[in-house]
């Protein structure tokens, strides 16, 4: 039924449409009837012409030219030719008459009129857009009247001059129909005008909204347009300053190169082409400013001149129209094909248009006004192909916001909104999300790229589908897409989504999958096969009050618990959930509590051992647990889901660690010192970090080199293909590197780059076993810190501080609390002083 009424109402439309049409077109036809004939029963027109080198207003000499009749060969051209015509109007009634003669070609420099009474020859008027003297609107009125009284004739002549093209049509009325006819072509103009007003405001708005330059171009495509069309059939009379109006008649081909150079940009932005690196579109990039280099040269040049070089020119832009629709015909055919076929009536209207200028079309009101009428057709198509390709391209982001854009899969939003659905569905009564945690998926990233990562990915998604489904009810997520009940939740992370939250069989299930583990998946395109291994987490849904968020935020922390435990599987009970509650109960107290005035920055010294001297520190955010009552340090992973809370925390800490900086080198005479800050570069909004430093470092006047980085990184799914981008893109803005042996040197390769220090934390030097000291594991670590070029920094307990004696190295930092606890900035500087002073006694 509603199919019924919605091709009801499109009929509706269309019949008004086209009965609109039909009578607009049967009236423009009625208007070529207005004009008079060469030959009708009342009057007899002989038309005759010449041409001259010679420019002179002697009514003797143009009375004498040799004319010649009428015929469709004539040689317009663009040159310096004077034409002369003369019209002989027989009035073959017996009633006086009255005949307008109408000159319609507005671009024509001058144009005078002269009028034969009996053997004499005199001067009447002038009209053209090279007479500036006379008012612009006097200049629209180009037309003449002529009275020939009953059974007589009168002879009338005109000369021209132009620097553009010479083809005059000198169409003849009588007086009451011009006005008729004048008056529908006032409501042609009026309804372009108004249209392209109308679209213009339409995408201001666009635009204001959007803020994309397609519609500036779009804009200026209209615009230029309007006024170019304005200066061809003369309505521009009516928009623009006589100065202006002037100016544009005299420069037609300026505007040509402007209209060029606003076509080219519409087509690459439209076609979304502007960015792409074709060879083709850079071309079309240059070219659009060689058009408007001509537009400036073309100002300089009579319209005679330049519309050869012109005429090439625009050749040139349709042709590369042409290249970048061919480009993206394929890809985007949805919503580019009413941008295409806006160019058939532009086309259509310039080749009749222009056909008619050269004299090989006759005059009509139809031809006369095709390429208005193409204009306003192909504007209206690319309006409603710019609502297509906006509409097209919401459905992109849309699709973008919901999937992965690799894959092709749901994403973890379209994710938590199909388990939204599924909590408010009252004929599901329980379900639970199944979660794959890939090991190591970004190391297979790195060897399998684009297409190639996504069909192996997409095949093991299948493979996983299938296992599951022969012991499970599987809900789908998207059907549209490859793996229909699998979404991407997290790098690496998939899950699925099954009717049951049977902990008995969901655990023999998963038991059964996870010893099938790895999944083979091969590629042909390689002939080599990629194993997968993977965690599994099983996540039930049995408590209304449970949000969806908080069930994918459990989820994703039961991996990590997995991943820590080497566990296959993974159950989130409430044991877990517990566990999993009180971590984030912590991670909640410090983003309540961390806030600018509330953390404590101390620094702890770093002690050069050989030379006995102070030659750094590392700075620490600490804060107080109202809980415990003891001061405990800030982890970035405690703040790093905060986005405003981890730029607070961090732009102050490189504000302390700059002041720090600038104090310390009152007490050190110009030695050299170092400030050490940690950073874990899976957690760091690098981007943001590396221009707050920047700036920083610039306001309170220290060196980049003064900051040691320390680089660590707490994910073991993380490889070299992140990391290495991340600690380039450091080292290239002039800081010092550092990273952790213990922690990441499987991670992070101390001979890429040129590390300051290795750090050695607690527990690399010396192990106690029953209170023995692991002599072969310190003499293992001596060993290996003598091959190291780098100076090694020794991070130690209280415990084992006394294991420096072992180690003999001459690039030997130590910081631990047996030296020095970390201390507030005024007691550190206290602490500097003397303890290089006593040291230098």
């Amino acid at each position: 039924m509603r199919n019924i009424y919605q091709y009801g109402l499109i009929a509706i439309v269309l019949v008004f449409v086209m009965s609109l049409v039909y009578s607009s077109v049967s009236t423009f036809y009625a208007l070529d009837g207005l004009r008079i004939s060469d030959s009708e029963l009342t009057t007899h027109i002989d038309k005759s012409w010449a041409t001259s080198e010679i420019d002179t207003d002697q009514t003797f000499y143009i009375k004498n030219l040799n004319y010649q009749r009428f015929s469709k060969t004539i040689n317009w051209g663009f040159d310096d030719r004077v034409f002369y015509y003369r019209y002989v109007i027989s009035n073959l009634s017996s009633l006086d008459q009255r005949y307008t003669v109408y000159f319609d070609n507005p671009t024509i420099d001058s144009i005078y009129v002269y009028k034969q009474d009996r053997d004499t020859v005199r001067y009447v008027s002038r009209f053209g857009d090279g007479y500036e003297e006379q008012s612009r609107l006097n200049n629209r009125n180009t037309s003449s009247e002529l009275l020939v009284p009953a059974n007589s004739q009168k002879t009338i002549y005109f000369k021209t001059q132009t620097t553009g093209s010479a083809f005059l049509p000198l169409l003849v009325f009588k007086t009451e129909d011009f006005s008729r006819y004048k008056t529908a072509i006032y409501m042609v103009w009026g309804a372009f005008i108004g249209s392209a007003i109308v679209m213009t405001l339409y995408n201001i708005i666009l635009y204001a909204g959007t803020r994309e330059n397609i519609y500036l171009y779009y804009i200026g495509y209209v615009c230029v347009f309007l006024l170019q069309l304005g200066t061809l059939h003369g309505f521009n009379v009516y928009l623009v300053h006589d100065s202006i109006y002037y100016l544009l008649s005299n420069n037609i081909n300026v505007l040509n190169c402007i209209l060029c150079f606003f076509t080219l940009s519409l087509a690459l932005h439209f076609l979304k082409l502007n960015k792409s690196g074709y060879s083709v579109v850079r071309f079309t990039h240059a070219f659009k400013y060689l058009l408007l280099l001509a537009s400036v040269i073309f100002l300089f040049l009579k319209e005679s001149t330049a519309a050869i070089p012109f005429f090439f020119l625009q050749a040139f832009t349709y042709a590369l129209v042409i290249a970048l629709l061919a480009m993206s015909f394929r890809e985007h055919i949805h919503w580019t094909k009413f941008y295409i076929i806006s160019w058939f009536p532009l086309f259509l209207g310039a080749a009749i248009g222009s056909l008619m200028f050269a004299g090989q079309l006759d005059y009509s009101f139809w031809n006369r006004h095709a390429l208005l009428l193409g204009v306003l057709t192909e504007m209206s198509l690319i309006s409603m192909a710019l609502v297509q390709r906006l509409r097209a391209t919401e459905q992109v982001r849309l699709y973008e916001t919901t999937h992965d854009q690799l894959l092709g899969i749901a994403n973890r939003s379209l994710f938590q909104k199909r388990v939204d659905e599924l909590r408010l569905d009252k004929t599901v009564f329980d379900f639970s999300v199944l979660t794959f945690s890939v090991h190591r998926y970004s190391s297979i990233k790195t060897y399998l790229q684009g297409s190639l990562l996504k069909s192996a990915t997409l095949i093991f998604l299948k493979n996983i589908e299938e296992l599951l489904s022969l012991d499970l009810m599987i809900i789908e997520i998207d059907p549209s897409s490859e793996a229909k009940s699998a979404a991407n939740i997290k790098e690496g992370v998939f899950a699925f989504l099954v009717i049951s939250n049977d902990v008995v069989l969901l655990d023999a299930v998963l038991k059964k999958l996870a010893d099938q583990q790895p999944v083979t998946v091969k590629l042909d395109e390689l002939d080599i096969e990629v194993n997968f291994n993977f965690n599994i987490v099983v996540t039930s849904y049995q408590n209304s009050s449970y949000k969806t968020i908080d069930l994918i935020d459990d989820t994703l922390k039961a991996i990590d618990i997995a991943h820590a435990k080497n566990l296959s599987i993974c159950i989130l009970d409430k044991s877990l959930r517990k566990d999993i509650a009180k971590v984030k109960s912590q991670t909640l107290y410090v983003q309540d509590t961390a806030s600018v005035s509330k953390i404590e920055y101390l620094f702890q010294p770093q002690i050069d051992i050989k030379k006995k001297k102070c030659i750094g520190a590392e700075i620490m955010p600490f804060i107080c647990n109202k809980q415990t009552g003891q001061s405990e340090p800030v982890r970035t992973s405690d703040f790093t889901n905060s986005l405003s809370l981890s730029t607070t925390i961090i732009e102050n800490l490189l504000e302390q660690a700059c002041v720090h900086l600038k104090s310390v080198r009152r007490h050190t005479n110009g030695s050299v010192y170092t400030l050490t800050i940690k950073l874990c570069l899976n957690e760091l909004d690098l981007d943001r970090f590396v221009k707050v430093i920047k700036r920083k470092i610039s306001t309170h006047e220290v060196d980049a080199n003064q900051f040691v980085l320390e680089l660590t990184c707490n994910d073991t799914d993380v490889n070299d293909a992140f990391l290495l981008p991340n600690i380039k893109q450091l080292e290239t803005h002039g800081f010092l590197l550092s990273t952790n042996f213990s922690t990441v040197s499987t991670m992070i390769s101390y001979k890429l780059f040129p590390m300051m220090y290795i750090r050695f934390g607690p527990g690399s030097i010396m192990e106690t076993k029953e209170g023995e000291i692991n002599h072969n594991r310190i003499l293992a670590v001596t060993a290996f810190i003598k091959t190291l070029a780098n100076k090694v920094l020794l991070e130690l307990s209280i415990e084992d501080f006394y294991s420096i004696d072992f180690i003999d190295n001459e690039n030997l930092v130590v910081q631990s609390c047996a030296l020095a606890q970390p201390m507030q900035q005024e007691q550190y500087l206290l602490f500097l002083d003397k303890y290089n002073r006593k040291e230098s006694e």
